[in-house]
């Protein structure tokens, strides 16, 4: 998938935002939610300007840039202008502020972007979505040589529907809901490719009884 999504995960005490592709994690959101979490604990509420210009964080972003071969700007950047500009980082400097603000805040910003591969999972899934298009266009009887792109938004409406909620959308599913459209489009693939679905309306049925 070659659009960097933004993404937006929830943990119990607020949402990150975070770019699927590039891996680059909202820091500011990392410390409005890991501050509640602290407070929560007792503690008092961390600044992120002190927590980057420690002398600690700098040896840890020099590390980062020596073991991935990029300079400063690409761990951590500012985006957007104003009260509206917020500072990303890369997911290893995202992890290294989660610790440092909080051991529960610390274990379910490991879980949700490294045990549950959430990213992973947004990509694989944009990208067999982009695959079950070309086989549309390619392996569905009544579709062959015809502009299919209505057919495409109603597959990715009757799928959605399927798996998210009402208010729910991609950028916002849990790796469950994502690994889940991925199985159900590759499945698509399969039965496309051996020619298991005779045109629009079986490809509607099939869809429907995916589970």
């Amino acid at each position: 998938m070659k659009t960097d999504q933004l993404m937006t995960l929830s943990f119990k005490q607020g949402d990150i935002d975070g770019f699927h592709k590039s891996g680059m994690i909202c820091l500011t959101d990392i410390f409005t939610v890991g501050n509640k979490y602290r407070i929560l604990g007792n503690q008092t509420s961390s600044n992120i300007t002190h927590f980057l210009n420690s002398k600690n964080t700098q040896e840890f972003i020099a590390i980062i840039c020596d073991k991935q071969g990029v300079d400063k700007e690409e761990v951590y950047k500012k985006i957007g202008k104003g009260g509206n500009a917020r500072i990303f980082c890369n997911i290893h400097l995202a992890i290294y502020a989660a610790e440092y603000l909080s051991p529960e805040f610390h274990y379910e910003v490991i879980d949700n972007f490294i045990k549950s591969r959430i990213f992973q999972y947004r990509d694989e899934s944009g990208d067999e979505y982009i695959a079950l298009n070309m086989y549309i266009d390619t392996h569905l009887p009544d579709r062959i040589g015809k502009n299919n792109k209505g057919i495409y938004i109603n597959v990715a409406k009757i799928l959605k529907n399927k798996i998210l909620k009402e208010d729910e959308t991609w950028n916002t599913a849990t790796s469950d809901q994502l690994l889940k459209r991925f199985n159900f489009e590759n499945q698509l693939c399969n039965y496309l490719k051996m020619g298991l679905i005779k045109d629009w309306e079986h490809l509607k049925q099939i869809i429907e009884k995916l589970s």
